[in-house]
């Protein structure tokens, strides 16, 4: 379906747009969105709990059966404003904050970082 609707090209035109006059916010997923508008199925909230570049205190009870975490927001956890890096941190396998340009803020525990 992804080739029999020429999703790339028009993609890639909807991108170009943008670029040339800022219609929307979120990178290719609104074009996508429109593209596939008769296809979306509706999920349980658990599939995309997002919010986690802005948002802070989320409860356990909705961290804990999330299925996807999105870091939705301008404050990514790998960015050195970043915030909620202890949820994040748990999934990140080979961080050296030594070759970083990270900082730590009050959002994480500097002595859980390893090399």
């Amino acid at each position: 379906r992804w080739r029999a609707r020429g999703a790339v090209s028009l993609v890639a035109d909807w991108l170009q747009a943008n670029a040339r006059r800022r219609l929307w916010l979120h990178g290719s997923q609104p074009p996508l969105l429109l593209l596939f508008h008769d296809e979306l199925a509706p999920l349980d909230w658990s599939w995309n709990v997002d919010g986690l570049g802005h948002r802070l205190n989320y409860p356990k009870d909705v961290l804990g059966p999330a299925k996807v975490l999105h870091w939705t927001g301008p404050l990514k956890p790998w960015r050195h404003h970043g915030v909620n890096r202890l949820i994040w941190e748990k999934y990140t396998v080979e961080y050296c904050p030594e070759f970083s340009f990270r900082e730590h803020t009050t959002t994480c525990r500097p002595d859980s970082w390893f090399c």
